[in-house]
Parts: C-alpha cells; sequence; structure tokens
C-alpha cells in the first residue's frame, strides 16, 4: 500500500487492536470515511515465498486472529454502540464459524491421519532383527 503521509497524518496508521488479518481493510475503510479514494492497480502481483494454498489445516491461531479481526472490523464500521445486537450476533457467527473450522480440521486431521502400527505386546521386544525366542527356547540340553 502507498500512501501518502499527509493522509496518514489525518487518518491514523494501522489500528494495532487488530493482528495480521484485516488491518489493511480497516484503514481502507478510514482513509475513505476521511474522503479521500482508495484505487487498485489490478495488474500488480504479490509473491509470497511461503503458504500458497493451504492443504492442511489451519493453525488454532490464525483462525482465531482472523475471526477476531473480522469482528473488530465489524464493530468499529458497522455496530459502533456497544449494545446494538446485530454487533452481538456478529461476535457470536464469527465465534461459531472460528469454532466450526476449528472442528473440521481436527476431524479432517483424525480421519486422514495414518494409522499406527499394532505391535504385539505379546512378546518381548528385540533389537535384534529376527524372531524372538522365549527363554526355553534359547536353552539347549
Amino acid at each position: 500500500m502507498l500512501v501518502p503521509r499527509f493522509v496518514i497524518d489525518e487518518t491514523g496508521a494501522f489500528d494495532e487492536d487488530f493482528f495480521l488479518y484485516w488491518e489493511d481493510a480497516d484503514w481502507c475503510r478510514r482513509i475513505a470515511d476521511a474522503g479521500f479514494e482508495t484505487w487498485v492497480v489490478p495488474k500488480a502481483r504479490v509473491v509470497h515465498d511461503e503458504g500458497g494454498t493451504r492443504g492442511h489445516a489451519w493453525p488454532v491461531p490464525v483462525v482465531y486472529h482472523f475471526h477476531r479481526g473480522a469482528y473488530l472490523y465489524w464493530r468499529n464500521h458497522h455496530a459502533p454502540e456497544p449494545w446494538n445486537p446485530t454487533r452481538w450476533a456478529a461476535a457470536g457467527a464469527l465465534a461459531a464459524r472460528g469454532a466450526g473450522i476449528v472442528a473440521r480440521d481436527r476431524v479432517r486431521t483424525r480421519v486422514t491421519a495414518r494409522p499406527r502400527p499394532t505391535t504385539d505386546r505379546s512378546r518381548p521386544r528385540s533389537v535384534l532383527p529376527g524372531p524372538v525366542e522365549s527363554p526355553a527356547e534359547q536353552v539347549k540340553p
């Protein structure tokens, strides 16, 4: 994001209540509310060296911070009054969605996990390769 200094002076920088998610959307909204324009360059490309399309579960802190940011954005821009019922409805809906994502990912992780090999605990374990003989079989007359 390229933002002139005079715009930052008038609107403030990123809101530190946000962590990792939604701070850019909040900032653009505050910039627009102050009467400035935000422009998008559709041909611009950003390449992330890590991450990309995720084929695995989302870590719980990531789910938490994403949904917390979504709630903060909604609270700040759509329901700033503490007793606004939509504020509490959004909190409940986002909490339920976050819990659902965590539960779904845990189920998927357990379903797709490799089964652990079973071991026969009735016989002694040996560090040597080959069959294990009982002590009675090892004694030769």
